[in-house]
């Protein structure tokens, strides 16, 4: 056997066994239902586009705007897909800005405008990082070769604190609520709700998927229905978590916060999205969606605040054994806090989503366990893996 250094790995084996323990630790989410049916905002009609206007993205990390003159925003730094996340240089979307300085990523939907109230998802809220978010309305193309970097003042908030957070679980009750610094302005909250969705409706994801520019899915189809989750297959990565989902009428629906594994890697140790049915961790019932009216329920507060009526609510569409297989599913970006290692170079470890670890926060990606609530797999894996190192070594 021979012992050698790689980037802090002690030896070849004990490395390869960590490797496997990230791969298999935490909980990808998202994934590509037959076609993939996204599409940039550019690429919209008008009601669609106008429909995604109040979608934004929740990013946590330093330095991610700054300010001008103007007082306009710009982001500070950007790298593409393909160096960010390993992307395949002809997966979809590989050559598109992400924030290069970005911990994590996740998206969100306006409930109101005063109080300033943003709806997402439980796991991407973390309490202790809320100085680090940022939330920008309107990170998208505005051409095929166009994305917007600068933003006016009202395209851009800060979170002053958590309204409402539900459980970090991916599935049930997974749902949150978080006040922004000020009045939102430019921007119209969602009001309109479909509290009763069934089995067969269209239904449509709007939100940033790994961190992208915004892109919306408009062929999702509702597979389950109940009062505390829904089934729909919706096109989505980790990232989306916290998207609003619409249903064909522009009405909201829900909130995105689980689904299969969103990405495999291909002969070129490179990433190419999970194609289901037939993809790992694939199910018949996509991914995991909260009811808008979970979390609209969630306290008197909200009720009183927002006045939406939820009194259509109906559970009796599907079994609840159906329903109990989806809030199992991995958090959809099992958002802990990501951490990408700034843009990834060439000369660095390969960046890929086989190999990092995601668990349930905001979207994050690190190359070792967070120690969040959904990692005890990747501990137990990291253990069992310096057991048999040790072992190894003492039987030499």
């Amino acid at each position: 056997m021979v012992l050698i250094e790689l980037d802090g790995c002690v030896a070849l084996l004990f490395c390869l066994l960590v490797v496997q323990a990230q791969k298999t630790s935490g909980g990808f989410s998202r994934v590509i239902y037959g076609n993939d049916g996204r599409s940039d905002t550019f690429e919209l009609n008008s009601i669609d586009a106008q429909l995604g206007e109040s979608a934004a993205i929740i990013v946590y990390g330093s330095n991610i705007v700054s300010q001008n003159t103007d007082g306009s925003w710009s982001i500070t730094e950007t790298a593409s897909a393909e160096e960010f996340w390993n992307f395949c240089e002809e997966e979809r979307f590989s050559q598109q800005a992400v924030f290069a300085n970005a911990n994590s990523f996740c998206s969100g939907f306006l409930l109101s405008t005063n109080p300033p109230w943003l709806g997402t998802a439980a796991h991407c809220i973390t309490s202790n990082e809320l100085s680090s978010a940022v939330v920008i309305f309107g990170f998208e193309l505005v051409s095929s070769s166009e994305t917007r970097l600068t933003f006016d003042a009202d395209e851009v908030y800060f979170i002053d604190r958590i309204v409402e957070q539900g459980i970090s679980s991916g599935g049930v009750g997974d749902y949150g609520i978080v006040e922004l610094d000020r009045e939102v302005t430019g921007h119209t909250p969602y009001t309109s709700i479909n509290s009763n969705l069934q089995v067969g409706e269209s239904l449509t994801l709007i939100g940033h998927p790994v961190g992208l520019p915004k892109k919306t899915d408009t062929g999702g189809t509702v597979t389950l229905v109940d009062a505390s989750i829904v089934g729909g297959t919706v096109d989505s990565y980790g990232g989306n978590s916290g998207s609003p989902v619409f249903d064909d009428n522009g009405r909201l629906a829900g909130i995105l916060v689980g689904g299969a594994q969103d990405f495999v890697e291909s002969d070129d140790d490179c990433d190419v999205s999970n194609v289901c049915p037939g993809g790992p961790t694939c199910t018949d019932q996509g991914e995991a969606i909260v009811p808008i009216c979970a979390l609209l329920e969630a306290s008197s507060t909200i009720r009183n605040q927002l006045n939406l009526d939820c009194s259509g609510a109906d559970s009796s569409n599907s079994p609840v054994s159906s329903v109990s297989s989806i809030s199992s599913i991995s958090p959809v970006s099992t958002f802990s806090s990501f951490s990408p290692v700034s843009p990834i170079s060439s000369g660095s470890p390969a960046s890929t989503f086989s190999t990092v670890s995601f668990d349930t926060s905001p979207f994050t990606v690190s190359f070792s366990s967070t120690g969040s609530p959904n990692s005890s797999d990747s501990a137990t894996l990291m253990i069992s893996s310096m057991a048999v190192f040790f072992a190894f070594l003492v039987f030499l």
